[in-house]
């Protein structure tokens, strides 16, 4: 990847092989990568519980991907609002911890 700071260009080199390189990975990119991954799980999910509605690790999974899918999306909203991207690691963190309250509760009146 090229970048131009004024007239020079400088080339960023990462090893994506290497744990602390990503390590140093802000938290809202992963959160940004976690949403679409979550996205394509729900498609799958989704498919896979048309076929078998009443098996309970089909259910299970599509609830835990839906919530955390939209926790995710919370989160961009917040962003977008103007929540600082200081505050990105607590957003994550605790809409996360939100999160498996909420599917904890659901699941639990689930017969």
């Amino acid at each position: 990847m090229v970048i131009e700071s004024g007239r020079r260009l400088r080339e960023l080199k990462r090893n994506p092989m290497s744990l602390a390189e990503w390590k140093t990975t802000p938290v809202g990119m992963w959160g940004w990568v976690f949403q679409r991954v979550s996205a394509l799980a729900l498609l799958v999910l989704i498919a896979v519980h048309v076929a078998f509605p009443y098996k309970l690790l089909t259910q299970a999974l599509l609830l835990g991907a839906a919530i955390f899918h939209g926790v995710l999306g919370i989160r961009v909203i917040l962003v977008d609002l103007g929540v600082s991207a200081r505050w990105q690691r607590a957003l994550f963190g605790g809409l996360t911890a939100r999160g498996v309250v909420v599917f904890l509760a659901v699941w639990g009146r689930i017969p």
